[in-house]
Order: structure tokens, then sequence, then C-alpha cells
């Protein structure tokens, strides 16, 4: 990969995959995900008509970059972006829910997320939503 940015520095497609990788196998999180932001930026800027269908993996290796250095936020934002290039990506989804997304709004917005309420609260809804969908299992069967 390295040998073909070195050939072509300025395909998006080697960008975003060097980056990627630097930040998997070289641990060197800011110059992958800066790697990744520069793909995504070259592909805006050439505007070609192939540039959509690459939106969404570009994306995709970006929030993959994020969330290897522990920036769940950014990668959140950034597969939300992918999405909306391509509604309902099952690999996009799928690392979406693997983050966290939230499927309600949370129990109390205005209290902090480590406030022992807010968990406690949290918890007794989810095992409340658990308990309702087995019951469904059961008068269903």
């Amino acid at each position: 990969m390295k040998e073909s940015l070195a050939l072509f520095p300025n395909v998006p497609v080697f960008l975003s995959y060097y980056g990627y990788l630097l930040v998997l196998e070289k641990r060197m999180y800011h110059t992958g995900i800066e790697a990744c932001q520069k793909a995504i930026k070259t592909l805006q800027i050439k505007g070609s008509s192939y540039g959509k269908a690459l939106y969404p993996v570009f994306y995709y290796n970006l929030s993959k970059a994020y969330s290897a250095a522990g920036k769940k936020k950014e990668a959140r934002e950034t597969l939300r972006k992918g999405l909306s290039y391509s509604p309902g990506n099952n690999h996009m989804m799928k690392e979406l829910r693997s983050l966290g997304m939230r499927s309600d709004k949370p129990p109390l917005p205005f209290l902090r997320r480590a406030n022992p309420l807010k968990k406690y609260i949290g918890i007794m809804l989810h095992k409340g939503k658990k308990a309702s969908k087995a019951k469904k299992r059961v008068t269903v069967s």
C-alpha cells in the first residue's frame, strides 16, 4: 500500500486504505486519521461521478480509524455521514450498533452519563424491555 501511495500520492482510494492500515497495524492514530480525512477531501475536490459510490467506504474506514483510536463519538458521527450516502448499509449499521448506538433517548438527559441515578434508571428500563420482549416471544409461540 505504501508503494502504491508513493506512485500515486493523490489517489483517494490508496489514501483511505493506507490511513486505515496505519491505525490498525502501526497504531499511528493521528497520521492514519489524517490520511483518511484527506482521502475524503480529495474525493470531494475531484467531484468525479464514481466518487459518491466511494464515500461510504471512505467514511467507514475513517470511522474504524477513529474507533481504534478510542474516539467513539467521532466514529459514530462519521458513520452517520457515511450512511447519508448509503442508507441502510449493513456494514455501517452493524458498526454503529457495536459502538453503542442509542435506540431511545437517554433517561434524564440533563444528568451526566456517569450519574448513579441515571445509570440505575437506564438499567431498570433495559431490563424492562428485555422482559417485555421475552414475554412477547412466549405468547407468540
